[in-house]
């Protein structure tokens, strides 16, 4: 099973398990058991998210995806304030220049706001 589809699927046990482990080790053990593959990279990664999470700091890519500027799948995630060069408005009418207004968003990606403009694809 992939890490993402086990995410999705696992119990509220599971990810307490999950959220108590110790090290990178013991995640990755506990991963193991329920055959997922994950590397000590990952895991390593996995428990920084998981101390930061526990204090409340965000990290880098919590910020970014706050802030606008993050990308999903190659798309820039944007918020309503976010601006670039590329805005288009949506009417004459609507012309301050910020996502929320732009042609290029689209509001329903996976949840996100996304721009939609190919010069803002990341490559």
């Amino acid at each position: 099973m992939n890490k993402q589809d086990f995410l999705k699927q696992a119990t509220k046990e599971q990810m307490d398990l999950i959220l108590a482990a110790k090290s990178a080790k013991e995640l990755m053990i506990l991963a193991k058991e329920h055959e997922v593959e994950l590397s000590e990279f990952e895991a390593a990664e996995a428990m920084k998210n998981i101390a930061s999470k526990a204090t409340g700091e965000l990290s880098d890519d919590d910020l970014d995806a706050v802030a606008g500027g993050a990308y999903k799948d190659g798309y820039l995630v944007v918020t309503v304030g976010y601006g670039c060069e590329y805005y288009s408005a949506r009417s004459e009418a609507l012309g301050n220049g910020t996502c929320c207004l732009c042609n290029y968003l689209e509001p329903w990606y996976d949840g996100l706001e996304v721009c939609l403009h190919p010069a803002n694809m990341q490559k």
